[in-house]
């Protein structure tokens, strides 16, 4: 059936709740993409990988616990220097970085790109279809029907009875906007600046095309936190 092996419907595996309107919410892992139940083992192996990087952390921690100076003002004079070190890298980072990505304000409605971002009104290429158009809207999803709680962009909707409306996410959700242009956010900003809990439910339920992060950008975030954190708590 349009249910088969997606586990994100039936409230098995979930990230919340995204409002819709005062009177309707839609289950964040059902905005861009279903949940199958195979990806549980992917789930798994992403808690495998933060092991061994957690293995890694506690044996940076010790090697520099070795080398801690124990003088109370040399100590005084680390933390200062760590805190330096930790906020000027940061900076860096993100200032030498252009990653700024579209916040997904305008999508494509009665396409059959359903969902898919778009620049604008005015943008006559991207929505496929003859009554296609750029809307403004985060994402829409199917209420009624037999396609009731799934997106668009996933299902037949509206043949199967069921209307799409339209979504719009909290503005916290949207990202950090530093050193962007209006309506887009900058990725490594965000990541490491903004909200970690909603910039993980993005990563594990927006798919590609409307990926939130390049893989670039979540492997400079992820090496640049791990050092840090050594360097803190070591």
């Amino acid at each position: 059936g349009i249910y088969s092996g997606d586990i994100s419907v039936s409230g098995l595996l979930s990230f919340g709740n995204i409002r819709a309107s005062d009177a309707f919410s839609l289950a964040a892992s059902s905005v861009a993409s279903p949940i199958y139940w195979w990806e549980i083992f992917l789930f798994a192996a992403v808690g495998a990988a933060g092991g061994m990087l957690g293995a890694v952390f506690n044996k940076g921690v010790n090697l520099l616990a070795s080398v801690r100076p124990r003088w109370v003002v040399f100590r005084v004079l680390e933390v200062a220097l760590v805190s330096l070190l930790t906020s000027a890298s940061l900076f860096a980072l993100v200032f030498s970085s252009d990653s700024c990505t579209s916040n997904g304000l305008w999508t494509c409605r009665d396409s059959s790109n359903w969902g898919e971002w778009c620049s604008g009104p005015h943008d006559l290429n991207t929505c496929m279809g003859p009554v296609s158009s750029c809307a403004n809207a985060t994402a829409w999803m199917c209420h009624g029907g037999r396609s009731s709680g799934r997106s668009c962009r996933d299902s037949d909707c509206e043949p199967l009875g069921g209307t799409c409306i339209p979504l719009s996410l909290p503005q916290r959700n949207k990202g950090v906007q530093m050193l962007c242009p209006e309506g887009q956010y900058h990725e490594l900003a965000t990541l490491l600046w903004g909200h970690h809990e909603d910039s993980i439910v993005r990563i594990l339920t927006q798919a590609w095309p409307s990926s939130p992060f390049s893989t670039a950008s979540l492997l400079q975030a992820a090496g640049l936190t791990l050092l840090l954190m050594i360097l803190t708590f070591g």
